[in-house]
């Protein structure tokens, strides 16, 4: 963020959520993340490969970080919530809820 900072004018904002769909955020301990480049462009284009592929990269998905890459695949919010149960399933810890590959 700080070398995006650098680079940009001061009067452009930054804001990851200008990337949505084109990034993740890799964790490698409570205080060290890294962002890669990841285009939902370069996914599959149908339901099951996607997901299949989502979930060979992440193991678990958080909603956010997994709607950007899921958001065109149904025309709406109920219809993709379906989708996502069809190929994955759902789990809470910690009151947060992750979509994961069905068993």
């Amino acid at each position: 963020m700080k070398e995006w900072r650098n680079e940009t004018p001061p009067e452009f904002e930054i804001n990851l959520d200008l990337l949505k769909g084109h990034y993740l955020i890799e964790y490698q301990d409570s205080t060290t993340a890294t962002i890669r480049h990841f285009p939902k462009s370069c996914l599959p284009p149908s339901a099951k490969e996607r997901l299949e592929h989502l979930f060979q990269i992440r193991r678990k998905w958080v909603r956010e970080d997994l709607l950007p890459y899921v958001d065109d695949l149904a025309e709406d919010d109920k219809k993709l919530e379906l989708l996502l149960l069809k190929f994955g399933r759902t789990s809470r810890e910690a009151g947060v809820t992750y979509y994961s590959r069905r068993a």
